[in-house]
Order: C-alpha cells, then structure tokens, then sequence
C-alpha cells in the first residue's frame, strides 16, 4: 500500500493469504497472462517451513473484508476498507491496538524489534459511506513502524477482517 510523502515512497504492509495456507519460502509472486490466478514461487533456503515448487491462488468472487489502503495524516491514519464497516463497533477506540517500533540498522542478517512502544488512539472518525476509518493518535514519530492490530471489527455484513495485521512504516510526516 504505497504512497509517497515528502518526495518519498513509504506505506503499509499485510499478509496476502492468512492461517498459513501458502505455507512458508514464498519468494516470487506472478500474475497469470489472463489475471485470474496468482502463482506464488516456493523455495527452502533453511529458512521458513520446507516448502518447494508452486501454488497458485484463484480468486473466489467473494469480496473480502479488508483494509484496501492505509494512508499516513497529520496525526494518525485513514484506513479503506473493501466493504463498509459495522459502524457502532468501528467507533470504538479498542477495536484499534497499535504500538510502534524500528529495527536495528547493521550489516548482520535481521534484527529484533527495538523500541516497542504501544500507542493510543484518540479518537476514531467514520466516513459517511462506512467505507472510510480515521484513527487520531495525537502524534506520528518518523523512522518507526506502526503496526495496527484488530480487535475483531467486522463489515456491516457481518464480515469478518481477512487479515488483522498492518504495517506502516513511516519515513516522512504529512506537513
């Protein structure tokens, strides 16, 4: 989910496909020439689960409930979602847990989250269609990752999320 702010590519991350179906090595991603399939390369590198060779997912024409796009204010984040949300619970500040981190920059291989510091959200906003959550949290820190964790919203159709995890990493602040 990318957008640029302040000359500079920054955005948000989920998983694609929850629960572990894919299983672990994915590497390369491929749409197929007619867009209806996504092959989905697996290799096992002593990393991951062992996993080798190729899936390839279809989409099933059923709308998932899920945030389509994340996108950095002034003060927080306004979340689309695919399908309007439950109003009444979406206006509630618990359905939203973030906390914010960054990771050690060095020449080794990975590093663990530093700084793991929860965040709590002001105020919650509903766009009129349903389709649009505004989440205040008072201030943005650059150079951290907001992660975003659902509590169980659900779609005014009963829907639940299709994944309950973001990540935004943020470089640059809205001015």
């Amino acid at each position: 989910m990318l957008e640029k702010v302040g000359g500079e590519f920054q955005g948000a991350a989920t998983t694609l496909i929850e629960g572990g179906a894919l299983g672990g090595g994915n590497n390369r991603l491929c749409l197929s020439p007619d867009g209806k399939a996504l092959y989905v390369g697996q290799t096992y590198r002593g990393w991951g689960r062992p996993a080798e060779g190729l899936k390839r997912v279809t989409y099933t024409g059923e709308l998932p409930f899920a945030v389509q796009k994340m996108s950095l204010t002034k003060k927080g984040f306004d979340l689309t979602f695919t399908k309007p949300v439950n109003r009444e619970q979406a206006l509630k500040i618990g359905e939203y847990q973030f906390s914010h981190y960054y990771y050690e920059f060095s020449q080794r291989y990975g590093s663990p989250q530093m700084g793991v510091t929860p965040v709590v959200v002001k105020t919650v906003t509903v766009s009129e269609d349903g389709k649009t959550v505004s989440v205040d949290l008072g201030e943005i820190v650059p150079r951290q990752i907001y992660q975003l964790d659902f509590a169980g919203l659900k779609s005014e159709d009963g829907s639940a999320m299709s994944h309950g995890m973001l990540c935004y990493t943020v470089q640059r602040l809205r001015e």
